[in-house]
């Protein structure tokens, strides 16, 4: 790969160096028509390279024993509260095996301990600086937007998605295959975000556990009537995430979907086979009592 990035390198500086002391060619133009292609290979080069060197790193170490909360403060107490907060296992698992103290619960009303301080305040930061969110109206809002906007989808199937067949071909090379992938609606990335900010929300203070509870009802009734299974909401998730993600086209688009979606393709694929997976735990459609 350096020998790639190399030989066009070592050609535009003799070029350019020879055209300077020679005038070997004589049209402007042609001149940097040549240089500019030259130009274009070696970046392209180097974002294969790139790509490459992030494919070959070591698998990330997923641990799936975070997900679950040993001491639950706040039990799931509905089968719609389950589902909704197992859903977010697509999410969390990125963030398994990255501190030494969870933040990622899924059988618990709080996602966090309650009693860490330290994970409650870099919640909150994170909160401020990637959804613009610093109080609990403008979570509310964020939360029922979502919700509305899945209900408003769930009428349309990915088979709407341009780019689904690009996004299919990525999740084949990652070992993910799923059928009947044009029925399923578009709605997973939005229900799985709505529970993730309606968990984390109440976590850090900016809803009470009976409004926390009802959004979690709400959201796990519309992951069971508009899908039949985990393997459906996890095709359903990752398409329409890297749809949200920017459907780049081209050589570019290939390249860069590839390298922002690898880590949380992997997550999707051991939750999906792991026996301790909350996805093989939890029964799709558990019965309401």
């Amino acid at each position: 790969m350096v020998r790639k990035i190399a030989l066009p390198t070592i050609i535009l500086v003799v070029g350019v160096i020879a055209q300077s002391k020679f005038n070997l060619i004589g049209n402007h133009l042609a001149f940097h028509i040549i240089t500019g292609a030259l130009m274009a290979w070696i970046v392209f080069s180097l974002l294969l390279h790139v790509r490459a060197s992030y494919h070959h790193r070591d698998i990330p170490e997923f641990v799936i024993s975070q997900l679950y909360n040993t001491q639950p403060c706040y039990p799931l107490t509905s089968p719609n509260e389950q589902r909704s907060a197992c859903a977010e296992s697509l999410f969390l698992i990125a963030e398994t095996g990255r501190y030494s103290t969870s933040i990622s619960y899924v059988n618990s009303l709080e996602q966090l301990d309650l009693n860490n301080l330290e994970d409650v305040k870099e919640a909150r930061y994170l909160m401020s600086t990637s959804w613009d969110i610093d109080n609990d109206r403008k979570l509310r809002k964020v939360i029922r937007t979502l919700i509305n906007n899945s209900i408003a989808s769930s009428h349309s199937s990915l088979d709407a998605v341009a780019a689904k067949d690009r996004y299919i071909y990525f999740l084949q090379q990652q070992g993910l295959t799923f059928q009947n992938v044009d029925a399923c609606p578009m709605t997973g990335f939005d229900l799985v975000r709505a529970s993730w900010l309606t968990r984390i929300g109440f976590s850090i203070g900016y809803i009470d556990e009976q409004e926390a509870r009802a959004f979690l009802n709400t959201i796990g009734e519309l992951i069971q009537q508009q899908f039949s299974s985990w393997e459906q909401l996890t095709a359903s998730y990752l398409i329409m995430y890297l749809e949200w993600n920017g459907a780049w086209k081209g050589a570019l688009g290939v390249l860069r979907t590839g390298f922002v979606a690898s880590h949380r393709f992997q997550g999707a694929k051991l939750l999906l086979e792991d026996n301790d997976s909350p996805f093989r735990t939890l029964a799709f459609r558990v019965c309401d009592a």
